[in-house]
């Protein structure tokens, strides 16, 4: 017993000593490996240079007539932004492309788009162009307002004379318009300011309120809380396709309890934030469509009937015309959505197609219309698949353009 407990002892002192000699010996550099390698990765190769920050989006646009689209290019790599925080894009032309990405050409300048007297250009997180083409219309200075950032600075640049200035008339309130858009006839630029809307003619600085009753509970071509989260939608404006009129819902939230949320990460102490926001049965927002005429800004409202707390418009339209707007009336429940055409200037309310649930309408789609107004293109899941349906202005002809068993995911455009 002895002689094995001896032995044993012996064997794993000379494993141990093995063991030892190796790591020793075969763990010892040789003469080409003193040199230590470079690291793959490096905190100042991710947070300093940068260098895998991903590249932004080209801001890509579409002409309206199919001839091309814009994006937006850095005059060099140095130029293009990688600041986490920044918004937008600082230092880069817009420049217009064929639609085979031939044809390049510089529509406006990194000096185009720099203000009178400021060192920088403008930092563009969105631009527009209007109709006839003399214009550009250019979004900075964005901060969020729920979830987007929606409010911010707009200014318009005239192609034709470089002029270029900051809308909101003589003194422009900083980050204060939401929803800047040209007028179709490209002589305006409508927006929101104070959940009130203004609209501003081009070149001259002269700006009219459209709606003077805005307030913390009066919202005009805007939404609260609940429009943005339960129907994705921001803009709360239509302009005419004869650009006399705009088409705008009001919520009046006056009544809608108010929900406290807790902050506790922005700052050493909890900050509070509280807004309307009804819970499930509690008291909705009060919606409105009206149409107000430019001419004396007077508003026409849609004759819904019922109680305004207990509906939806989750989607309006103008009906391929300035004579009417489509109205999507959605009940509490979500099963119902009745489409109402409304003469704004005859004060008129026509109900010409319903779409019905058993359970829940999953979503709601704008209504696409014919130029001439005569027929509009409608998502649907009346036999069950969703489809897209042909339905005359009258409601009386309903055709499915997409018949089988199997749904349409969305549509992208239409070739009239």
């Amino acid at each position: 017993m002895i002689t094995t407990e001896l032995t044993l002892k012996k064997l794993t002192q000379s494993l141990i000593t093995g063991v030892g000699l190796l790591a020793l010996f075969g763990c010892a550099p040789s003469g080409q490996q003193n040199a230590e390698p470079a690291p793959t990765l490096s905190l100042e190769r991710i947070y300093t240079d940068k260098e895998f920050n991903s590249e932004r989006a080209p801001y890509f646009r579409w002409l309206d007539d199919g001839s091309g689209y814009t994006v937006l290019e850095a005059r060099s790599k140095n130029t293009q932004q990688t600041d986490d925080d920044s918004h937008g894009v600082t230092g880069n032309d817009i420049v217009f492309y064929q639609p085979d990405g031939s044809g390049r050409k510089v529509l406006v300048t990194v000096e185009q788009l720099t203000p009178e007297g400021a060192d920088d250009a403008l930092s563009i997180e969105n631009y527009q162009w209007s109709e006839d083409g003399k214009w550009a219309l250019i979004f900075t200075n964005g901060q969020k307002v729920w979830r987007h950032r929606t409010r911010g600075d707009y200014w318009v640049l005239n192609l034709e004379s470089d002029s270029l200035y900051q809308l909101g008339g003589e003194t422009p309130k900083e980050t204060s318009l939401m929803f800047a858009k040209f007028s179709p006839d490209s002589q305006k630029v409508a927006y929101v300011q104070d959940n009130n809307i203004y609209v501003e003619t081009l070149g001259s600085k002269n700006v009219t309120a459209l709606t003077t009753d805005g307030s913390d509970t009066i919202i005009n071509g805007n939404f609260d809380w609940v429009y943005e989260e339960e129907f994705s939608i921001t803009d709360g404006f239509r302009w005419s396709p004869n650009s006399k009129a705009i088409a705008y819902w009001q919520l009046d939230q006056s009544g809608v309890e108010y929900f406290t949320m807790i902050n506790n990460t922005d700052s050493l102490y909890p900050t509070l934030t509280r807004f309307p926001y009804p819970k499930a049965g509690e008291q909705n927002s009060a919606v409105k469509v009206g149409v107000v005429s430019l001419a004396d800004q007077q508003t026409h409202w849609a004759p819904l009937t019922g109680d305004n707390r207990d509906r939806y418009v989750p989607r309006i339209s103008w009906a391929g015309t300035g004579e009417e707007v489509l109205i999507q009336d959605v009940n509490r429940p979500q099963n119902t959505n009745v489409l109402r055409l409304f003469n704004w200037q005859q004060n008129t309310l026509k109900t010409i197609y319903t779409d019905k649930d058993d359970a829940f309408l999953e979503w709601y789609y704008a209504a696409e219309w014919q130029e001439d107004g005569s027929h509009f293109v409608f998502h649907s899941e009346r036999d069950g698949w969703r489809h897209l349906y042909r339905i005359s202005r009258d409601g009386k002809s309903i055709i499915d353009l997409t018949p089988g068993e199997y749904d349409i995911v969305d549509l992208i455009t239409i070739n009239e």
